[in-house]
């Protein structure tokens, strides 16, 4: 599925990898970001930024995409949850 324009579809592997990527090069600590995403723990924004599988949620995910500037969404089609990420790839420094 490739209609929404500017996005691409990811793994949410891929994801995982440009959001670690993206934290690196951000200059902002954990602390930052779980303020930023509106959650109580840095253990939340850890989850986020390095599990191999999602555990948090979408919602959560989404906000510290915009956080880290990562053009980055979660779409629910059909019962069927995708990930896009802006065509232009990871933010860098």
């Amino acid at each position: 599925m490739n209609f929404i324009k500017g996005y691409k579809p990811t793994e949410y592997q891929t994801l995982q990898k440009d959001l670690s990527e993206a934290f690196r090069v951000s200059g902002k600590s954990l602390i930052d970001l779980a303020a930023e995403a509106g959650v109580t723990t840095t253990n939340t924004i850890h989850s986020t930024i390095n599990s191999d599988n999602q555990v948090v949620s979408d919602k959560v995910l989404t906000k510290v995409c915009e956080s880290l500037n990562l053009g980055a969404f979660v779409l629910w089609i059909n019962g069927e949850k995708h990930y896009y990420i802006k065509s232009n790839g990871t933010p860098k420094g």
